[in-house]
């Protein structure tokens, strides 16, 4: 075999070869294809359930949520109540309480002001009239006091002058 057959010969070995290794491949890759679109459709399936499951997982967590914002607003409304009962309690505790302060308070002004008007009204005009005839006797006694003042140092003047007098016609 010369170097030409041996070429044409390994040519068409090769070109028999490549045919059968394009038919593989193309087998290959239409299984492959197949396959893929099995997993398409198994990923799609997937994706499906896991979609349905986030939305049932997201319903449940919805519900409880729900649930739990009305158990919490009905404990605030209760305690919402209890609080505007307590208040309330408490502004009647002071009501009556103020009424009952304002009632005390009035009689004690009033008898405060009955002892003002009944004791201490006569009293005071009492020390006032007390006062005013102990300043009329002073005033007028005082009048009397420097008139017996001045009597007093006219006689002493007298009496110092007549002592002088005295004094020299018997030395």
């Amino acid at each position: 075999m010369t170097s030409d057959e041996l070429y044409l010969a390994i040519s068409e070995l090769i070109n028999n070869n490549s045919k059968e290794l394009e038919y593989r491949m193309d087998t290959m890759e239409e299984r492959l294809s197949n396959r893929m679109d099995n997993l398409d459709a198994k990923i799609d399936g997937v994706e499906a359930r896991l979609d349905a499951k986030i939305d049932a997982v997201e319903e449940n967590l919805n519900a409880k949520i729900d649930a739990v914002e009305t158990t919490l607003n009905a404990r605030i409304d209760a305690v919402e109540a209890n609080l505007h009962a307590e208040i309330n309690a408490v502004e009647s505790n002071l009501h009556t309480e103020i009424i009952r302060v304002e009632k005390t308070l009035g009689d004690q002004i009033r008898n405060i002001n009955l002892c003002l008007e009944n004791v201490i009204e006569p009293r005071l005009q009492n020390i006032e009239t007390c006062y005013v005839t102990t300043f009329e006797r002073y005033k007028v006694n005082n009048e009397k006091f420097e008139r017996m003042q001045l009597d007093i140092d006219v006689l002493k003047s007298v009496v110092r002058k007549h002592d002088e007098i005295l004094c020299t016609s018997l030395a």
